[in-house]
């Protein structure tokens, strides 16, 4: 133990990130986020379906289609929550629409459709969305969720996604401040609002300018009601868990490859791991409380140090874990006495 410790201090300058850094960070799922991915995909009665499809690391998600040919074009707009399904390498949006949309994740970093049962879809047709740089693509569609107002400020936090938008006093907003105000709440305290409205880059009073709602149409408020809770537990299988520490040394997230170890379900359970350069993949045991890894074969590439030194480590912890316990965020694996070898924290499951 005290030679994994000595090896895991080392980890630190590993996962700096530089001052002044905008490369977006490669997650888990391969993804690199943020991003906007775009594309135009068949439609059976058009000329084709011009996606818009903005990602964020903290799950939320934006989503414009456009529908091509005809008269004028027809748009519709989402906004909610992401979450990948690891065996799948599925990437699930559950906005406001009755299903969610499912799209593969290829490996140079794109996205494929699925079809609505998320099963690959066999076609020389392009079913592809291409990545790039984050541009946010304007919405205009209903919303629900929480505004707050203090000091001449309000704020909107919609629900599907967790996003929070600074509110423009202009508009239906002044329907929306007395509603607000006339409902005679405490001061600052958030109030469930239904309504219009469109979300797009507007000037800020400091720094570049922002993502910003503004209010078309007051559908109403309810005191009484609030966002469902932004989490469920994560499940031990089939989830990404990001490695958060080893031993004693907690890790801060690493500024390219995210660390993660995953446990893929399986009539042969297959578990990957990673601390950002080489893979590991090998078998692993569940029996209620009880996990034992079996031996790994790894990736051989030549990784940098401390990283060439850090990852027998992260072996060494595997190999002696022996149970684990969660409390459906967080993960801990022990060895046969109990001693804590390795926490990691559950990301981009399902909410």
């Amino acid at each position: 133990m005290r030679r994994l410790l000595a090896i895991c201090s080392l980890l630190l300058p590993l996962f700096a990130v530089p001052a002044g850094a905008e490369e977006p960070g490669q997650g888990a799922h391969g993804l690199r986020l943020p991003a906007s991915f775009t594309g135009t995909l068949p439609c059976a009665d058009c000329e084709g379906i011009r996606h818009h499809l903005d990602l964020w690391p903290d799950q939320s998600f934006a989503l414009r289609l456009e529908w091509l040919g005809g008269g004028a074009p027809s748009l519709r707009d989402d906004l909610g929550h992401w979450h990948v399904d690891p065996a799948r390498r599925a990437l699930i949006l559950t906005g406001g629409g009755e299903m969610p949309l499912q799209w593969q994740i290829r490996g140079d970093g794109g996205l494929r459709a699925l079809d609505m049962a998320g099963e690959p879809i066999v076609s020389d047709l392009p079913y592809d969305l291409t990545p790039g740089p984050l541009v946010p693509t304007p919405l205009a569609l209903p919303m629900r969720g929480m505004f707050q107002y203090m000091a001449d400020a309000a704020v909107f936090t919609e629900c599907l996604s967790g996003q929070r938008f600074p509110v423009v006093m202009e508009g239906a907003y002044l329907d929306l401040e007395r509603a607000y105000l006339a409902a005679g709440g405490a001061p600052g305290a958030p109030l469930m609002a239904a309504l219009e409205g469109r979300i797009e880059e507007r000037p800020a009073m400091e720094g570049p300018p922002r993502r910003q709602l503004l209010v078309d149409r007051l559908a109403g408020l309810a005191p009484d009601e609030t966002c469902p809770p932004a989490a469920a537990p994560a499940a031990l299988i089939n989830t990404y868990w990001r490695l958060v520490r080893l031993g004693a040394t907690a890790l801060p997230e690493a500024a390219g490859r995210e660390p993660y170890l995953v446990l893929l379900p399986g009539e042969a359970p297959r578990f990957s791991a990673t601390l950002g350069c080489n893979m590991m993949n090998g078998s692993y045991q569940l029996d209620g409380a009880t996990l034992v890894f079996g031996p790994a074969a790894s990736t051989m590439m030549a990784c940098p140090p401390p990283l060439d030194a850090l990852e027998p480590a992260l072996g060494q912890a595997l190999a002696a874990t022996a149970r684990w316990d969660s409390d459906g965020k967080n993960l801990r694996l022990l060895d046969a006495g109990g001693q804590v070898l390795v926490e990691l924290a559950a990301v981009y499951a399902p909410s």
